[in-house]
């Protein structure tokens, strides 16, 4: 189920949470176009069982619990 796309840390294994690639080329396009919509179809406790099943670098396990969650960066979140 969750083996579809593979996670930021796994796609880009040498770049922080904070890299600037993040906010500029293809990095961008691939955060904003594959992971995003991934990421933000899982339910928040689909969310938490998708990362308590794999190994994720503490950097990144606090920055997606502290900023992606549903209501910011969700393009789909209701306004």
């Amino acid at each position: 189920m969750y083996s579809e796309i593979l996670p930021p840390w796994v796609q880009y294994p040498d770049k922080p949470p904070w890299w600037a690639g993040w906010r500029q080329g293809n990095s961008e396009l691939w955060l904003h176009e594959e992971w995003f919509p991934f990421w933000y179809a899982m339910s928040r406790v689909e969310q938490l069982q998708y990362l308590a099943a794999r190994r994720v670098p503490d950097d990144w396990i606090d920055h997606v619990l502290e900023f992606w969650v549903h209501d910011e960066l969700d393009p789909n979140a209701a306004k």
